[in-house]
């Protein structure tokens, strides 16, 4: 049974009789030493788990096979992440065993070179999670595909600019529809490209065989 301040506070006048004011407050008092409000308890702010895989390993593996590995780290930390670029104003993190050790507002703000991302491996001896904020990526393009020498005939593609060093590239990507992760609706006649290489972050790209079109959502 919870017992009240103001049911002490009553059961005291009972017993004693009326109290004048100065009394009322003391007895007050001493209930709110005696009896504190309890605090308001705030949400537990997610905590890092698990390990960064060991950088020897990974090397061995392909970029396919190390998305299959990183994949399990990065989603139960999807919180703490999220939380960190709030905290950090950071719209890409660099972490290792729950350590941000770089982090950047935008994908062209500070991004860490080949070179640096090398020696932070071999520093650490782990491979470091890179992880990007939904909210930087939102992104939607849609690309027309290439003929061939056939008539009627096309074949999927999609352009990427690359810019870096005050210079950039565009470069045009071809689709290879045969691949194992790349499903199909034959009577819509699209197809979508899987995610098994990246992380949820991975872009979902549509192939539009009719309109002869590729979309890209990020």
């Amino acid at each position: 049974m919870v017992v009240t301040k103001e049911q002490v506070l009553a059961e005291i006048e009972r017993r004693l009789g009326g109290l004048d004011e100065k009394s009322r407050e003391a007895a007050r008092l001493a209930l709110e030493l005696m009896m504190p409000e309890p605090e308001s308890s705030s949400p537990t702010p997610p905590e890092w788990q698990g390990e960064n895989p060991p950088f020897e390993e990974m090397a061995k593996l392909s970029l396919e096979e190390r998305g299959k590995v990183m994949s399990p780290l990065e989603e139960p930390n999807t919180s703490w992440l999220e939380r960190k670029c709030a905290e950090l104003n950071a719209g890409w993190l660099v972490v290792v065993d729950g350590q941000v050790l770089a982090h950047g507002a935008r994908l062209s703000d500070n991004p860490l070179s080949d070179e640096q991302l090398l020696a932070l491996c071999h520093q650490t001896g782990k491979f470091p999670l890179f992880y990007i904020h939904p909210n930087r990526l939102l992104i939607e393009e849609t690309s027309a595909w290439n003929s061939t020498i056939y008539p009627n005939d096309f074949y999927p593609t999609l352009s990427m600019t690359f810019t870096g060093n005050g210079a950039s590239a565009d470069v045009t990507a071809d689709f290879d529809t045969g691949r194992v992760a790349v499903l199909r609706d034959q009577n819509r006649r699209s197809a979508l490209v899987g995610r098994d290489l990246c992380l949820q972050l991975q872009p979902v790209v549509s192939l539009d065989f009719a309109g002869h079109q590729t979309s890209l959502h990020w």
